[in-house]
């Protein structure tokens, strides 16, 4: 504000000059202009001080009437020797905020009255008009949306002592944030402080340079995959006499198990059947997930007293012989089984520290996927029946094996516990000065990996094929296929590894992101445990700041 000039001193009509008498009448000029009386003692006598009076032999320049209903009264200033009582008197400098509430421009309240924004849970965010104390906001992010659209036009926002809970607060405006107020008369500080409760991140801050946040406590909320007190994305923003508080984080999510398309049981060889001399391309079980089909089973004699085909596969059944019905004849051989499907590899748990990516979430500290198990191997196709001394066409091929089974999928690696952070330094270079605590929660536990799928069963063999309707032989019997083998049971899938602890950090900064102290303290809290064999989450005070 400023000053008026001292007016020059013009004689009181009834002379140049006053005796100073115990007690002087009030001027009615002064009565009917408003000024208020201020005492003072001049060459020993009380005298009353009036505008264009001489008194006591002292000329008195009276200016601009001081405010008799506020008082400079917090502490010692230049306009009134430490007293704390009498009306205010104008420093002429341009009133800043300071911890100690002075109003040393006499309009009311620590610093310039009309370029501030108030706050109080008891406003009304429809109705604050900017600069106006009686007509405060109701919340701290609609005071910050409006100091921004001002464009420079503001110098601060005063926050009655108080809870805020608020979600998504951007202090974006270059101006002062400071706490812990009356908020009524001068709006000066109580020794309290202002508490806001946001979310998974309670404050974000952007492009504020040198601005100072003071008389607050922030708190993040838990049971979040992440949890950030004050995230600063750019500016150097100054933290004094704050408490920023960090939730826990939260557990990492256990991984699961991979799909495979069409996933199912092997398929079933055909049976032999009568009077088979040609191989059927189709005998064998189907096969599944890409896995091979079923081998078919060995064709039935052809000719009087032959012998049957061997069964297809690498465990084929040898084909019955032939007889004249005076000798025994070997029957046709089984085919064999297939051999399971291979289990997949398990995944690897989690060693790497990570990084916070731009979404803010933790990634690195994952553990790794494992790999699908492999197809059952399928059974292999039984013997063809041999024929007796009469060539009737009655003998049967041997059954086809079955295919192997689907794998099953491979399980996910379980994720990193999320992160509690006090403060995140994403661009720019905070200030810490005195008495600022930044304190981070637990790390959440590692998510556990995911358990492979099981393999699934081969398809059953295709049986044996009937014995000729009109036995030649009475003794010995002839001419029946034997049965193919089972696929084999697909591969187990490998289960996942474990994902990380999550950390617990008082401060991290990526990017090019700084960070200056001076006086505050930074608590860590503890690390969450890793699954498995994974790392436990780390407890640090600062972790990737630039110096």
């Amino acid at each position: 504000r400023r000053r008026r000039r001292p007016r020059r001193h013009r004689p009181h009509p009834r002379g140049d000059a006053l005796t100073c008498p115990a007690e002087l009448p009030r001027s009615p000029r002064a009565e009917s202009r408003g000024l208020v009386l201020l005492f003072a003692l001049l060459g020993g006598c009380q005298c009353v001080q009036l505008e264009d009076y001489r008194v006591c032999d002292a000329t008195v320049d009276c200016g601009e009437a001081p405010d008799a209903s506020v008082t400079n009264d917090a502490g010692p200033t230049p306009s009134d020797g430490g007293l704390d009582a009498g009306p205010c008197v104008p420093d002429g400098q341009v009133d800043v905020l300071d911890p100690a509430g002075a109003d040393t421009d006499c309009d009311g309240v620590d610093g310039v009255a009309d370029r501030q924004l108030y706050v109080s849970p008891q406003g009304n965010d429809l109705t604050a008009t900017p600069g106006n104390r009686a007509l405060p906001f109701a919340t701290l992010g609609a005071a910050l949306r409006a100091a921004a659209t001002l464009d420079g036009g503001a110098d601060a926002v005063l926050v009655q002592q108080g809870a805020y809970d608020e979600q998504g607060v951007q202090w974006t405006a270059d101006v002062d944030v400071w706490g812990g107020r009356s908020g009524i008369g001068r709006w000066e500080p109580t020794g309290s402080v202002s508490n806001l409760r946001g979310g998974s991140v309670a404050l974000v801050v952007r492009d504020v340079q040198g601005r100072t946040l003071r008389g607050f406590q922030v708190y993040a909320e838990s049971g979040s995959p992440t949890s950030i007190a004050v995230l600063v994305e750019s500016g150097s923003p100054r933290f004094v006499d704050v408490q920023l508080f960090a939730g826990a984080g939260g557990a990492g999510r256990g991984g699961g198990t991979l799909a495979i398309s069409d996933a199912g049981p092997g398929l079933p060889g055909q049976r032999g059947v009568t009077g088979q001399f040609d191989r059927d391309p189709d005998a064998g079980g189907p096969g599944v997930c890409g896995g091979e089909a079923g081998f078919p089973g060995g064709v039935g004699a052809k000719s009087a007293g032959g012998n049957g085909g061997d069964g297809d596969g690498p465990g084929g059944g040898a084909g019955g012989q032939g007889t004249d019905c005076t000798m025994l004849s070997a029957q046709a051989g089984p085919g064999a089984d297939g051999d399971a499907g291979v289990d997949g590899l398990p995944g690897v748990s989690a060693s790497g520290f990570g990084a916070l990516d731009l979404n803010l979430v933790w990634v690195g500290a994952d553990g790794t996927t494992g790999t699908n198990g492999s197809v059952g191997k399928p059974g292999s196709g039984g013997g063809g029946g041999g024929e007796g001394p009469l060539s009737t066409n009655e003998t049967s091929s041997g059954g086809a094996g079955g295919s192997g089974g689907c794998p099953g999928g491979a399980g996910q690696g379980g994720r990193s516990g999320g992160p509690s952070i006090g403060l995140v330094v994403r661009g720019g270079r905070p200030f810490l000065g005195a008495d600022t605590f930044i304190v981070a929660g637990a790390g959440g536990a590692g998510g556990p990996g995911g358990s492979g799928g099981p393999g699934f069963p081969g398809g059953a063999g295709g049986g044996s094929g009937p014995f000729p309707a009109t036995p030649q032989c009475s003794v010995y019997p002839y001419g029946s296929g034997a049965a193919g083998g089972a696929g084999g049971r697909g591969g187990a899938g490998g289960p996942g590894g474990g994902g990380a602890g999550g950390h617990s950090l008082a401060v991290y900064c990526d990017l090019d992101g700084g960070l200056d102290v001076d006086g505050g303290t930074l608590m860590p809290g503890s690390g969450g445990p890793g699954a498995g064999s994974a790392r436990a989450g780390a407890s640090l005070s600062a972790q990737g700041c630039q110096p």
